[in-house]
C-alpha cells in the first residue's frame, strides 16, 4: 500500500521593505477577518487561521486552494516596533505595514 502525505497548502506572501517600515502582503481569499490570527515577536511574524472551502460538496477531487487551519511563520530581515504594526484586510489581501525599529542615540554621563 502506498502512503501519501497531505500537503496544507500555505497563504502566498510577498514581503517589501521602505525606509521606514515592513510591509507584508498575504492572499487570503474566502477567509473573513474573524478567521485570521497575527502575532509578532522578536523579528518573527506568525499569521495562522483557517480557511473554508467556497462549495459545499460530498468529496473533494482536487484541490490547490488554500483550505483548513493553516499556520505560517516568516522571518523579518530587520528589527521593527512591533507595538506600532497596523494591518488592513481586503478583498481577500492582508496587509501588515510594521516600522521599522529606530537606535536613538543617548549620552552617557560619565561620573
Amino acid at each position: 500500500p502506498s502512503h501519501t502525505e497531505k500537503v496544507i497548502p500555505q497563504p502566498a506572501a510577498d514581503m517589501f521593505q521602505t525606509p521606514e517600515a515592513i510591509i507584508l502582503v498575504i492572499d487570503l481569499p474566502v477567509l473573513a477577518k474573524e478567521d485570521i490570527a497575527l502575532s509578532i515577536s522578536g523579528r518573527k511574524i506568525n499569521i495562522r487561521g483557517t480557511a473554508r472551502l467556497a462549495f459545499s460538496v460530498e468529496q473533494l477531487i482536487h484541490s490547490e486552494r488554500l483550505n483548513g487551519s493553516f499556520d505560517r511563520t516568516l522571518d523579518l530581515p530587520i528589527e521593527v516596533e512591533s507595538s506600532k504594526a497596523v494591518a488592513t484586510f481586503q478583498q481577500g489581501i492582508l496587509e501588515i505595514r510594521i516600522p521599522r525599529a529606530h537606535s536613538t542615540q543617548q549620552s552617557i554621563n560619565i561620573d
